[in-house]
C-alpha cells in the first residue's frame, strides 16, 4: 500500500497537511495519486512524502508561487455531517451544474490521517453524499475545514465543521443509514 503526504509551508511554518488516497503500487506499476490544496496568493515551500509499507521516503522541499487569485462563486452548500470511528459523511449541495468537485480537509488534529474526496458530476439544485476516510491517532472531538471547489477554481466554498461521534439513538440510526448508503455507492 501507498499513499502520498503533502505537506505546504509558508514563512517555514506549515499552512497545509493532505493526504493521497491510499493504493496499491507494484513494483514496476504507474499510478496517478491525488491530492488537492486550496491556497491563498504568495510565495509557498512544499515537501512530499511517500509512505509505502513501513518505509516514508522524503523529497527535498521545492517552491511554489501562486502569482493570482481568481474570483470565485459560492454555491456549495455542506449539510448532514455525520461523523463515525473512522469517515465521515455528508452531502454536498449545489445550486448550479458542476463537475469536477473536489473536497480538501484542513485544519484538523496534528498526526491525523484525513483522504480528500472527489465528486464527478453535481446536478444543479441537487446533493451528492460524500464519505471521506480518516485515520485518527487518538480520537478526540475537533474541528474540520473543509474546502469544496472544482479543479478549474471557478467555484469554491468552505465550511468548518465539528467532528463528534453520534450519541444513543441517532447515532445507531445514522450508522445504520450511512453504511446502507455506503453500500449502494
Amino acid at each position: 500500500m501507498l499513499v502520498i503526504k503533502t505537506e505546504v509551508f509558508k514563512d517555514e511554518k506549515m499552512v497545509f497537511v493532505g493526504w493521497s488516497k491510499e493504493d496499491v503500487l507494484m513494483p514496476g506499476d504507474r499510478k496517478f495519486f491525488e491530492n488537492y490544496w486550496y491556497g491563498d496568493k504568495g510565495d509557498y515551500e512544499v515537501k512530499l512524502k511517500v509512505y509505502m509499507g513501513n518505509e516514508i521516503k522524503q523529497y527535498k522541499k521545492f517552491d511554489m508561487i501562486v502569482s493570482s487569485e481568481r474570483e470565485q462563486e459560492d454555491i456549495f452548500k455542506l449539510n448532514n455531517f455525520r461523523t463515525h470511528e473512522n469517515f465521515v459523511i455528508f452531502d454536498v449541495f449545489s445550486n448550479k451544474e458542476v463537475q469536477d468537485v473536489v473536497i480538501v480537509p484542513s485544519e484538523y488534529t496534528y498526526g491525523w490521517i484525513f483522504e480528500g474526496g472527489k465528486i464527478d458530476k453535481i446536478s444543479a439544485n441537487r446533493s451528492r453524499t460524500v464519505i471521506l476516510q480518516y485515520f485518527p491517532t487518538v480520537w478526540g472531538p475537533t474541528s474540520i475545514r473543509l474546502d469544496i471547489a472544482t479543479e478549474d477554481g471557478k467555484y469554491h466554498s468552505f465550511e468548518k465543521v465539528e467532528m463528534e461521534k453520534g450519541r444513543a439513538l441517532a447515532g445507531i440510526w445514522y450508522f445504520i443509514t450511512d453504511n446502507i448508503k455506503i453500500l449502494i455507492s
